[in-house]
């Protein structure tokens, strides 16, 4: 209708426009921002020997919890899933059904987003800050509760009929958001008068995954399909093939038009969206899943080099000039499974599944990290950085700051 079609048209503003807020193509980045990379970065955190011991319930025990550098915050009883910042609030949703928000820089809880009035009733699978300031969440119970900037009150959006995967909202135009669902639809939303735009259905499996760029949805699903979709007519406008198995990371590049998936089968593919066809494939993981995809500066700091996490506990820094062959390959270093990522101007930081951090400078070029973290005993699920804070959650229960 035109109104998809007054945000979703050739003149929507570009994400290279200047904007208050850190985006990714056309949708807030929910890992936030660092204003200028300090030289702390590279030597570790301050208070990286810190040890905070507290008793709390975790999965409905009593327990100590031991943290091991940082700021530990007790968030939830049960995993925090995960993860969206805004400025110097974090938001953190979890399998107890709530989300929770922290202030960073004091580590102080300012609300929680759960009563029996409002909320989900299952887990909150993901969570963005809209532009103004409020917090969609999504859960399994298949619906999304666009909070309040203020106050502990939501308005639930419902049309998903299975659990939803993943939620984003726009950084530019009129206050949008997508969700893309296991019932294989994705559906645009209107932040303003509540309401569902349209509904974009055509995989054969679950969505899983999604970006946003230049008035274009690009989905990725279990099906091992990508398909692309116009916001001006809700309709899909391509479907690439060629991965083997789901499609498990996206990201948009610094070019609105390239868009690099990976998937079960280890592969890392680009797509030339204005082709509409795959221009690169590279078998940067095998024997497993590609679990990210980010960008990261070169050490010219002239352009955007990839870089991909996998299962094989590898990282690659993957250069466009040179048909995005690696430029580095770091690892594997870890000892257990890398379920998240963080990039800092240079640097690379991979969470693995005992809660270690490791640290690497993709311009040293070097095998051995910059420094090591154990913040946490179990999986740590999200990571993000607020100026010159690192934040991270997990399996624990805990943020640690």
């Amino acid at each position: 209708d035109s109104y998809l079609k007054h945000y979703a048209g050739p003149s929507a503003p570009s994400r290279r426009a200047s904007m208050p807020v850190e985006a990714s193509g056309e949708c807030l980045d929910v890992t936030g921002r660092v204003s200028s990379a300090s030289a702390r970065w590279k030597t570790g955190p301050r208070n990286a020997d810190a040890e905070t011991r507290f008793r709390s319930v975790k999965h409905g025990v009593h327990t100590e919890s031991v943290v091991r550098g940082g700021r530990a915050v007790d968030v939830s009883d049960r995993n925090i899933l995960c993860m969206s910042i805004f400025g110097d609030s974090v938001a953190f949703g979890s399998a107890d059904h709530g989300i929770a928000e922290i202030a960073a820089a004091s580590g102080t809880k300012k609300r929680s987003l759960h009563s029996k009035r409002y909320g989900h009733a299952e887990w909150v699978t993901s969570v963005s800050h809209c532009a103004d300031g409020r917090i969609l969440s999504a859960g399994m119970d298949t619906k999304l509760c666009l909070w309040n900037a203020s106050g502990v009150v939501c308005s639930d959006l419902t049309g998903h009929r299975g659990s939803i995967s993943k939620v984003r909202c726009s950084a530019v135009g009129p206050p949008r958001a997508v969700s893309c669902s296991y019932d294989r639809t994705l559906r645009v939303w209107d932040l303003v008068s509540k309401r569902e735009l349209c509904s974009m259905g055509g995989h054969s499996g679950p969505v899983l995954d999604f970006v946003w760029t230049a008035g274009r949805v690009i989905s990725g699903g279990r099906d091992s399909m990508v398909k692309m979709w116009d916001l001006a007519t809700g309709e899909c406008s391509g479907t690439m093939k060629g991965h083997q198995g789901h499609i498990t990371a996206m990201h948009v590049t610094e070019d609105d038009h390239i868009v690099a998936t990976g998937a079960q089968d280890g592969n890392v593919r680009i797509w030339d969206l204005r082709a509409r066809r795959n221009t690169n494939n590279m078998e940067a993981h095998p024997g497993g899943a590609v679990n990210e995809i980010k960008h990261v500066s070169s050490s010219a700091k002239t352009q955007e080099l990839l870089v991909t996490v996998g299962a094989d506990g590898r990282v690659l820094v993957l250069e466009p000039r040179m048909q995005y062959n690696p430029l580095l390959v770091i690892g594997p270093t870890h000892e257990d499974f890398v379920y998240s990522m963080c990039v800092v101007d240079t640097l690379i930081l991979t969470g693995d599944g005992k809660g270690v951090i490791l640290c690497h400078d993709s311009a040293a070029a070097a095998a051995e990290p910059c420094y090591a973290l154990h913040p946490m005993d179990n999986a740590i699920r999200c990571m993000g950085a607020v100026d010159n804070i690192l934040v991270c959650a997990g399996d624990d229960g805990n943020a640690t700051f």
